[in-house]
């Protein structure tokens, strides 16, 4: 008897106990409900157009559109595709041990080259690299208008800054470059303003420089050009030639991808921005791009630039086909040239430009099939 009366005894101490932690359980869960955490929508998971390991999570999105309903929309998409080209962007620079200089303003300095092709806008806070072959021509033209134009932007004067054939040229040295400004005024702007840059898979914007410098007939520098590039192709080679060009000769497509390639080749601007690596050209691991859009990309991710610019109506200029079009995107053209290239050709091509691949997420895999 004694023996079950101290079970019962320790049985009934032990339920006491429990019912007292589950009462301290509950009145501290209702001490931290918050009703605002009733707000935080889940999205669901984007399948990313480009390969792609991880994007960086959105934990609240804006509801006040599209009620409580779980999505996430075609802006919410291309931010996360956003997320993703930066980080790939920022793990090759790390790979290759560039980061944002330490003193900005001494390497502005030794980097001359890259104010050439930085284009900005006070009006919008808005800073761009123009690289040649990526719809640079277009993109010259909004910000002529964005520098030339008032506010709000008359469509009279949009229609004719896009069939101004002339404005490319006109834009060459203009006052919105920041070559043209104080190095304290170009510090400044490249930290606080909105800086976005185009990019094009290497391959087909370097076929394109081909296709309209040296096949375009239309093109009138065309005689031009050969003259240029032979006495560069001279001056790169030292003279030790790889294959025999005689003076003002065509150059072939195999030619030219070596003479590109060249392992010893230093280009510097003044016509070879065409074909240099967007490295080189915009310095994307030293410069911070708020933004990456891709030629590839190009109606989607002009679309919510000018968004974010203040500016959706000028959509329309860049999506023009006022440019210098080679078609050199197009698949079958792409594998035409291809087949023109021996295997050596095209290891050359790669390791040249091989940073410009890495940095922006492309690969020459997507040409050459095993």
């Amino acid at each position: 008897m004694v023996t079950s009366t101290c079970f019962n005894s320790a049985g009934n101490t032990t339920s006491l106990v429990a019912y007292s932690i589950l009462l301290i359980v509950i009145g501290l869960l209702f001490l931290c409900y918050d009703p605002d955490s009733t707000r935080i929508t889940k999205y669901f998971t984007v399948s990313p157009t480009e390969k792609s390991t991880r994007y960086k999570p959105i934990s609240r999105m804006n509801t006040q559109r599209q009620g409580q309903q779980q999505f996430c929309d075609e802006e919410c998409q291309w931010l996360q595709l956003q997320s993703h080209r930066r980080e790939t962007l920022h793990e090759a620079c790390t790979a290759y041990n560039e980061s944002s200089p330490n003193n900005l303003r001494q390497w502005l300095m030794d980097h001359l080259n890259v104010l050439l092709f930085l284009w900005v806008s006070d009006k919008h806070k808005a800073l761009y690299c123009n690289v040649p072959k990526v719809a640079s021509t277009n993109w010259k033209k909004v910000f002529y208008i964005l520098n030339k134009g008032v506010v709000p932007y008359n469509q009279s004067f949009i229609s004719n800054v896009i069939s101004n054939l002339h404005v490319h040229t006109n834009t060459t040295y203009a006052d919105w470059q920041l070559m043209r400004m104080s190095p304290k005024d170009v510090i400044h702007r490249l930290k606080t303003y909105t800086k976005f840059i185009i990019v094009r898979d290497p391959f087909t914007r370097t076929l394109s420089a081909y296709r309209e410098k040296f096949e375009n007939e239309h093109n009138q520098n065309r005689r031009i050009w050969k003259t240029w590039i032979y006495k560069m192709y001279l001056y790169v080679t030292r003279q030790n030639s790889l294959f025999e060009l005689p003076y003002g000769s065509q150059f072939t497509w195999p030619e030219f991808l070596q003479f590109v390639s060249n392992p010893n080749a230093k280009f510097t601007v003044n016509g070879a921005q065409h074909w240099m690596p967007i490295s080189e050209l915009c310095f994307p691991c030293q410069i911070k791009y708020d933004i990456i859009g891709k030629l590839e990309t190009l109606d989607n991710d002009a679309k919510f630039i000018l968004k974010k610019l203040g500016v959706p109506e000028l959509e329309s200029v860049v999506s023009s086909s006022s440019g210098h079009a080679t078609n050199s995107s197009d698949a079958d053209t792409q594998h035409t040239y291809l087949d023109e290239l021996s295997v050596d050709d095209v290891n050359g091509f790669e390791r040249k430009y091989e940073k410009d691949f890495k940095l922006f997420g492309y690969s020459m895999f997507s040409y050459v099939q095993n």
